[in-house]
């Protein structure tokens, strides 16, 4: 009568093409997800560079408004003060 641990490892050996084969199919599995999954990762890099891409114009184009406005306000400011200054001088003239 075989001992049991004999006929485990004539069992493990007669499998062992069988497993090599499942080997090297999960190699093959891993390394086809891999690819997938870097494909995965160069779409979501380029979505990534896209969406800071239009936060930086986003900001920028708020930044110019913001200076134009400030620049708009700043001569209204101005030529207010020539107007008044322009009728204080009439009136004083005038009077």
């Amino acid at each position: 009568m075989t001992p049991r641990y004999l006929l485990h490892s004539e069992v493990s050996h007669r499998a062992l093409p069988w497993r090599r084969r499942l080997a090297d199919q999960a190699v093959h599995n891993s390394s086809k997800i891999s690819c997938n999954n870097s494909g995965t990762a160069v779409a979501v890099v380029v979505v990534v560079v896209i969406v800071v891409v239009v936060v930086i114009v986003v900001v920028v184009v708020v930044l110019v408004v913001v200076v134009v406005l400030v620049v708009v306000a700043i001569v209204v400011v101005v030529v207010v003060v020539v107007v008044v200054v322009v009728v204080v001088v009439v009136v004083i003239v005038i009077v």
